[in-house]
């Protein structure tokens, strides 16, 4: 999911095969979109939490930040739907 957010998504399939292999774990298949939809959520959630503080450090930041998650794990329901 972090890859994919900061513009690598290229990178996360190859590396998750890698740790799969390496832990001698099987292919997770579906459950894979699930955890990243849920773990973008959660990011999300923590993102907006920043702003309840009474003086947020860069309160501008937490939105957009939380946007992109949002839309990370859309995406990650849409590949559960394909599925």
């Amino acid at each position: 999911m972090e890859c994919a957010r900061l513009g690598a998504d290229w990178l996360g399939p190859p590396l998750l095969q890698s740790v799969l292999e390496a832990l001698g774990w099987p292919d997770p298949g579906c459950l894979f979109p699930l955890h990243s939809a849920r773990r973008a959520l959660l990011r999300a959630r923590l993102a907006l939490s920043h702003l309840l503080d009474p003086t947020p450090r860069q309160p501008e930041r937490w939105e957009p930040l939380a946007a992109e998650y949002l839309s990370l794990a859309e995406k990650a329901i849409a590949r559960l739907s394909a599925v």
